[in-house]
């Protein structure tokens, strides 16, 4: 139907309808009138003309105010239909009786769920049947719900497309005189993206709570706006003592003013700092994080928040210092046993020279000048001796202690090297568990322990130290339990070579040590473990039986021999075999004077052209222990295999487990070098004395 003008239709109503209506009223009334009074006369006449011309003036009048009335409203009806038709939102009017029927639906329903507005005046039912089933009588409510004047809600909605999008529609209500609800008008959002976007905020607000990494938000002016709970695990501050302040709470003063003028520059120029904080937590404890710190800038431009990430690695950096420690002075205990070696020989050839001289009757006079040199050599080889330590495994002090209260006293201390997220347990009963050993070096088998299983579990976990009574036997076990990530077989047969390491900052040295130390307790080492369910590593160690258990080392072989029958010992074929010429002479000199008859060699191979020669005709090979084309041990295999059993005594600068175990190992006495000439006769007196024994 065409749309009538507002100049049309005021003239139909001012001019085709008004006027002719109130003529005829004006000029029927006066000539009923005149007819009645007696007949028509001259005033009726002007009286019916001047009627007739009023209602022609206040019909062209009216003609004019209802033309523009109605051009006023049917431009306020364009403006609202055009605001209508253009607005993101649908924008709709729903009749409710006596049939659910739309009497205007806004374009913008084709952008929202994709329906002409024809499709829904044509069709109520069915475009309201596209709510979503869960959501269908939440709608039904909405629309006949009489408690309300105007409700809203956010609905699922199937697209024309055949996808589902959310969509917030908000109602006003008309009422019958009922009170029943017959028209809705109303909008309809598509708010699909902002759902989206609000749940990956709460997504990513749940990440934030859960990371391990602290996190900061800061204004542009430096105050906490937001922190997570890693945040407060690791500095134990609650958001409320932080929000709204500087984060100069947490200043350690371990960083001078200049390195945080320089983070502060480097962050608001609009770069991002990386670097390490030392801070302090609540109770005064540092803590060392790696920080990244980031600028956030708002849609003009400039700089609104800062958004810090730190990860606590004070642990790390502790373990680092002290691996770096131990790197250090394995490289010392290297070197120092590398020079050791070959100072023990020069110290040898003086001590032995300077004692023949000083037997010597003719140099009596100079015995107080020997006696000084025996003493300054003796002091030098006890100075080589603490050296060489460095290279070996730590001297044991041992002492009676209860392992279970040892390990328990720990406790803080293995505390503070782990993760928040892994828990820690020590189990130890009330039994006394009676060991005799050095307190500081169990504790550093302890502590490399439970290190390394806090390294196997990046992710949190737990660890259980169990010290425990042996059932079968008198001996007492302490486990080390974790649920990490375990090592396959390959891994787990090379993790006592040193140096082997699966770390990327490893040493490989940490494991060898722990078994050192619990092998020098005179204790057992055991390590299962299977990838992905954890490890476990056993020690087992001795209870302690007596007094008598608390010496450092045994007596050394032939450490009994007595000066007694040394006329006796001192006679037999000796093969010397020393490849540093000058200890060579000492020593030939030294045995010679002790009365032995003896025949010397620069090497291993050298003595075994000797050997072979005349092979009964030796009573003892004093043998170096490292040489040149062959070794000590290499020899005394040789011969070994060969079938020849000559009795044999090592001398060396390394100590006795240098000798490394072979078939038959161990029918052999040990020499440790610098020796004396007394100590010289004792030894050789004993191994001699030993081979008769056994003949």
């Amino acid at each position: 139907m065409t749309q009538r003008s507002p100049e049309r239709t005021a003239r139909r109503i001012a001019l085709f309808l008004y006027a002719p209506v109130a003529v005829g009223w004006i000029l029927a009334t006066d000539l009923l009138v005149a007819l009645w009074s007696g007949g028509i006369d001259g005033a009726t006449l002007l009286n019916m003309v001047k009627g007739a011309a009023f209602v022609l003036v206040t019909s062209l009048l009216l003609y004019v105010l209802i033309r523009r009335e109605l051009a006023s409203r049917e431009k306020g009806d364009r403006d609202l239909r055009t605001l209508a038709e253009n607005v993101p939102d649908m924008i709709f009017r729903l009749r409710i009786r006596p049939e659910p029927r739309f009497e205007y639906v806004s374009p913008s329903s084709v952008d929202i769920g994709g329906y002409t507005p024809q499709e829904y005046y044509d069709d109520a039912a069915g475009v309201l049947g596209t709510v979503h089933p869960e959501d269908r009588e939440r709608l039904q409510q909405l629309l006949t719900d009489v408690d309300s004047e105007t409700e809203d809600a956010e609905l699922r909605w199937l697209h024309k497309d055949g996808h589902t999008f959310w969509g917030d529609i908000r109602v006003t209500k008309e009422r019958d005189a009922a009170g029943h609800v017959v028209r809705i008008s109303g909008v309809l959002r598509d708010v699909t993206r902002h759902r989206e976007s609000e749940r990956f905020r709460t997504l990513l607000s749940s990440a934030l709570e859960v990371a391990g990494e602290s996190v900061m938000i800061t204004d542009r002016d430096g105050k906490i706006e937001y922190v997570n709970r890693a945040f407060t695990e690791i500095t134990g501050y609650l958001p409320d003592d932080v929000l709204g302040r500087n984060p100069s709470i947490l200043k350690s003063g371990e960083q001078d003013a200049a390195f945080y003028a320089q983070m502060w520059s480097t962050i608001t120029s609009g770069r991002t700092f990386r670097g390490v904080l030392v801070n302090r937590r609540i109770d005064g404890r540092l803590f060392e994080q790696a920080t990244s710190i980031t600028p956030v800038r708002g849609e003009d431009g400039p700089i609104e928040h800062f958004i810090a990430v730190a990860r606590d690695i004070t642990v790390q950096r502790a373990l680092e210092r002290r691996l770096r420690f131990t790197e250090k002075m394995d490289a010392v205990g290297q070197l120092a046993a590398g020079v050791a070696h070959d100072f023990r020989n020069l110290l040898n050839v003086v001590l032995v020279n300077a004692e023949l001289l000083r037997d010597d009757d003719a140099l009596a006079a100079g015995r107080g000048e020997l006696d000084e040199i025996l003493t300054a050599t003796k002091r030098g080889a006890d100075l080589v001796g603490r050296l060489l330590r460095v290279a070996r495994q730590p001297e044991v002090n041992l002492r009676r202690a209860d392992l279970g209260a040892l390990v328990g006293e720990m406790h803080g201390m293995l505390r503070a090297m782990l993760l928040d997220s892994i828990d820690l347990e020590i189990r130890r009963g009330e039994e006394t568990y009676t060991v005799d050993v050095d307190p500081d070096l169990i504790q550093d088998a302890l502590l490399n322990l439970v290190a390394n299983s806090g390294q196997a579990m990046p992710d949190g976990g737990r660890i259980v130290v169990d010290i425990r009574g042996d059932s079968d036997g008198p001996d007492v076990w302490i486990e080390v339990r974790d649920d990490g990530l375990g090592m396959d077989a390959g891994t787990l047969s090379r993790i006592f070579d040193p140096f082997f390491t699966t770390k990327e900052h490893g040493t490989g040295l940490g494991l060898p040590m722990v078994k050192g130390i619990v092998e020098r307790h005179g204790g057992l080492l055991d390590v299962t473990s299977v990838r992905g369910e954890g490890t476990t590593v056993a020690i087992r160690l001795p209870r302690s039986t007596g007094a008598d258990d608390l010496g450092l080392e045994g007596p050394q072989p032939g450490a009994e021999g007595t000066a007694s029958g040394e006329e006796a010992r001192a006679e037999g074929r000796l093969l010397l075999v020393e490849d540093d010429e000058r200890l060579r002479k000492a020593a030939h000199r030294a045995l010679t004077r002790l009365g032995y008859d003896v025949t010397t060699a620069e090497d291993g191979a050298a003595a075994l052209e000797r050997i072979a020669a005349d092979p009964s005709a030796w009573d003892l090979v004093i043998s170096d222990l490292v040489m040149p084309r062959m070794g000590g041990d290499e020899l005394y295999d040789t011969l070994q295999e060969r079938g020849w059993t000559v009795p044999f005594l090592f001398m060396s600068g390394h100590p006795p487990e240098a000798v490394s175990e072979g078939e038959g190992r161990g029918a052999y006495a040990f020499l440790e070098k610098p020796w004396t000439l007394e100590t010289l006769r004792q030894r050789v007196g004993d191994a001699l004395d030993a081979e008769r024994r056994s003949a």
